[in-house]
């Protein structure tokens, strides 16, 4: 097969460079972006990369060994809770709660340098999925009350941050991050 001389890269006198070179190129751009960028986004990136690489080994570690992580177990800290789970997805429900968690965090981290409006949203939307983790962790979430009423809390707290006749009583928080 010939080369296409009526290509318009060859008309009008541009040679295009390998894709090697071209891929190469590229990744040095996107590098020199990701240096630019202000330290709590690429703290903010570590951090969800992190998580979504953890909420990926559960998987790694039951094709692996599954033997040990196919095993059924009841871990609920309740005393009045039984359920049996399989280790692998008690494993699995838990980084996935830790990348929300993780997710939120980092948020709030890039939102605390730009409004503290999106910072206490972020905030409160992070106590939340950690309080939501202690119920997954003391008996899967059966207390549907306290999420109710958490979910009220959530919303109302919300509303106050996004208000703009509020205080800066939660500047305290912003020490946190």
């Amino acid at each position: 097969m010939s080369k296409n001389l009526n290509r318009p890269s060859r008309l009008m006198g541009v040679v295009r460079r390998p894709w090697m070179i071209r891929v190469v190129d590229r990744t040095r751009t996107l590098i020199n972006h990701v240096r630019r960028a202000p330290r709590p986004v690429k703290q903010a990136f570590l951090i969800i990369s992190a998580a979504h690489i953890l909420g990926e080994i559960p998987s790694l570690l039951r094709d692996n060994w599954p033997k040990y992580w196919v095993a059924e177990i009841d871990p609920y800290i309740s005393p009045w809770f039984h359920l049996k789970v399989e280790r692998c997805w008690y494993f699995k429900d838990i980084t996935e709660d830790l990348e929300r968690i993780a997710a939120y965090y980092s948020g709030a981290k890039i939102a605390l340098r730009y409004s503290v409006a999106a910072f206490l949203v972020f905030f409160i939307f992070f106590c939340y999925h950690v309080i939501d983790l202690g119920g997954y962790l003391w008996n899967f979430k059966q207390s549907h009350l306290i999420y109710y009423d958490l979910l009220w809390y959530t919303i109302v707290l919300n509303m106050i941050a996004l208000s703009p006749s509020r205080t800066d009583n939660f500047s305290k928080i912003k020490a946190l991050f």
